[in-house]
Formats: structure tokens, C-alpha cells, sequence
């Protein structure tokens, strides 16, 4: 087998997981409309950013394809909802501290508002590389040839919206009140930004050695794709189990999310 389709393979495995994932998850906010509240949206909105780029990640114009403007789009759509992912990520925290804080910030309002702001900039973004011709087949995938395009338009902003998400979820539990929410939800935010670590952490060491002109060993890369690809998965794990999924599959156990409660 060739080293492309080797690297494919360790895309594609953790891309079905995550298609899995989110797919159920969907499949359950559409069936109970007891989850189509507040809640339900804001992760309904990641379950489908995610599920578009796992779907985007897993077609294999690399292999079949791979100096034709559809591995041109495939990267441009790989791009979009990974950009779409992360700021929605930081979107949610953002939304978690500000309910747990009671601001007077309307959550409605503001998650219509910022949804269509987050899909605007991420879809100028990824357009970007496309007036450059920066998109193509490169180290086994449809993706940002030159290293300095994948740090501008997505490692960069990745590992700031990292960073902003770690302090307002340390922020937030600093404001939870007891009280009123689980004891274990401040358990469950605290290792969100360490899942998030070893996920984006390997692939992010890789594309710094191949600045340095290093290229990795074939496993390395393979190990760190794979890990990458767990992001839909892991989300939608952590945030598609609410409390009140948990209870219509059966379980007792309390999610990340169980503070949104609209009624």
C-alpha cells in the first residue's frame, strides 16, 4: 500500500467515527422534540459542523483525483467546517459562562447573531487559499499546500481559540454555583481543554517539524491524523450527551451540558 492511502486510511477511520457520532446525535434532536430547546440548538449547530467536515475529510479525490478542483473544493470544505468547528467551540464557552454568570446578554439572540458571523468568516477564510492556489494534494490529502497558509488560516486560530476556551471554562468554574448545577459538570469542563490537547497537539508538532524542514516518519503522521480526526467524535460524546439524551438512551449520568436547561 502507498504511503498516500496509508495516511488516508488514518483519516478516514477516525472521520466514520465521527460521521457516526454525529449522525446519531441528529438522528435524536430530529426524533424527541423534547431536545429541540435552546440547548439542543447550539449543539445541533457543532454536531453538523462537525459531520460536514468528517464527511469532507473522508471523500478520496487525494487518491482518485488529486490535481483536479475537486481535491481543490474538498480542501476548501475541509477548511470551512473545521474553521466553523473550533470558533463554535469557543462560541459555546463563551455561551456556558455566560448563562452561569446570568448575564443580561439574550442567549437566542446572540447564538443567531454569532452563528451567522462564524459561518461568514469561516467561508471567507477558506476562499482565501483558493485566490492563491494554495489548495491541493500535498502529504497525502486535499489540503493547504504551503506550511505558512495551514498556520495563518488554521493552526494559529486553533490554538487561540484553545487557549480562550481553557480560560473561560476556568472562568466558569470559578462562577459555578452548586447549588444550582451538578458538582460533576465543573469535573467535566476542567479536562475538556486537556481532550482538546490530545487532539490537536500531535499534528500540530508535525506541521512545526516540517517547518524546520523535517519531514516525520510515516507512523508519526499517521498516529497524528488519526488523533486529529477524533475531534467529531469526542464532541460529540462530550456535548451531544446531554442529560435529557442521556435519559431518553436509558442513563442516569450527567453531561457536560446539563445546565441548559430551558424549561
Amino acid at each position: 500500500m502507498s504511503d498516500d492511502f496509508l495516511i488516508y486510511l488514518s483519516l478516514l477511520i477516525p472521520s466514520f467515527l465521527s460521521i457516526l457520532g454525529s449522525v446519531s446525535i441528529i438522528f435524536l434532536y430530529i426524533k424527541h422534540k423534547r431536545l429541540r430547546g435552546f440547548a439542543g440548538s447550539t449543539i445541533l449547530i457543532l454536531t453538523i459542523f462537525d459531520l460536514g467536515g468528517s464527511i469532507s475529510q473522508a471523500l478520496p479525490f487525494n487518491l482518485n483525483a488529486p490535481d483536479s478542483i475537486l481535491c481543490e473544493l474538498q480542501a476548501g470544505f475541509i477548511v470551512f467546517f473545521n474553521l466553523c468547528t473550533m470558533i463554535w467551540l469557543t462560541n459555546i464557552s463563551l455561551m456556558i459562562y455566560l448563562q452561569v454568570t446570568e448575564s443580561a446578554i439574550e442567549p437566542r439572540s446572540y447564538m443567531k447573531i454569532s452563528f451567522y458571523i462564524i459561518v461568514l468568516i469561516s467561508f471567507i477564510v477558506s476562499l482565501i487559499p483558493f485566490m492563491f492556489n494554495a489548495y491541493t494534494s500535498t502529504d497525502g490529502q486535499c489540503w493547504v499546500k504551503q506550511i505558512h497558509w495551514r498556520f495563518g488560516i488554521y493552526f494559529i486560530p486553533l490554538w487561540c481559540c484553545i487557549g480562550i476556551i481553557a480560560t473561560i471554562l476556568t472562568l466558569t468554574a470559578k462562577k459555578f454555583n452548586s447549588s444550582v448545577y451538578d458538582m460533576s459538570f465543573i469535573n467535566r469542563i476542567k479536562f475538556y481543554p486537556v481532550i482538546m490537547l490530545v487532539i490537536f497537539l500531535p499534528i500540530t508538532v508535525v506541521r512545526i517539524i516540517q517547518i524546520l524542514g523535517v519531514d516525520p516518519p510515516l507512523w508519526v503522521k499517521m498516529i497524528a491524523y488519526f488523533f486529529f480526526k477524533l475531534d467529531g467524535f469526542c464532541n460529540s460524546l462530550i456535548f451531544g450527551m446531554t442529560k435529557q439524551v442521556k435519559e431518553i438512551l436509558g442513563s442516569e449520568k450527567v453531561s457536560l451540558v446539563n445546565f441548559y436547561q430551558d424549561e
